[in-house]
């Protein structure tokens, strides 16, 4: 569950004949009070609600909060899980941006999967994620290098979902009746 409180400043490039989604976003700041919630791997489902003032956001934001981990936001740094299920989560929101542009670290930094069980005919080895799976699993690396709490995560690729475990580098296919683990890497074609 992603939960953010963004400013946004109208585009200053906007015609006056352009329609905006509110009047308020023509003279100055907006607020949009985000929710995003999913399996890691799936676009998921959004919510966002504008608010032309900081303090009606603010007060959203909080309300949200308050509801989804039982923690006021004065006090959430003190309580970093609530019920092993919600926490707080460093990001990094440029590397976050190269993920989904041609500049992604996925161009030289690629997340490969061991086969030594002969699984489709394939020869004992290492195989590439396809280039969303590298995507996916470089985004939860990175945010995995800034929260050390977040190293076991679940990802859907294709039919099959994944525990994905960011210490110990394996996956397993929790969906498939066998629960095959397998080892993973991240290569990096620089060496």
């Amino acid at each position: 569950y992603i939960l953010q409180l963004i400013s946004c400043v109208p585009n200053s490039t906007q015609s006056s004949t352009d329609e905006p989604s509110s009047s308020f976003q023509q003279h100055g700041y907006y607020y949009i009070v985000y929710s995003r919630w999913g399996h890691t791997g799936t676009t998921g489902r959004t919510l966002q609600r504008v608010f032309d003032h900081f303090d009606d956001a603010a007060k959203e934001f909080k309300s949200m909060f308050r509801r989804k981990t039982g923690l006021s936001w004065n006090n959430q740094r003190d309580h970093p899980t609530v019920g092993g299920k919600y926490r707080i989560v460093q990001q990094n929101f440029s590397m976050k941006q190269q993920l989904q542009t041609s500049t992604c670290p996925c161009t030289t930094n690629k997340w490969q999967y061991w086969v030594d069980d002969g699984i489709d005919d394939k020869a004992n080895g290492w195989y590439d994620y396809t280039v969303d799976g590298s995507r996916v699993v470089e985004q939860l690396y990175q945010e995995h290098l800034l929260n050390s709490g977040l190293s076991k995560r679940t990802v859907r690729s294709g039919k099959w979902k994944y525990n994905v475990d960011l210490e110990r580098m394996v996956q397993t296919n929790v969906q498939h009746p066998n629960k095959t683990s397998r080892r993973i890497r991240r290569f990096t074609e620089d060496g």
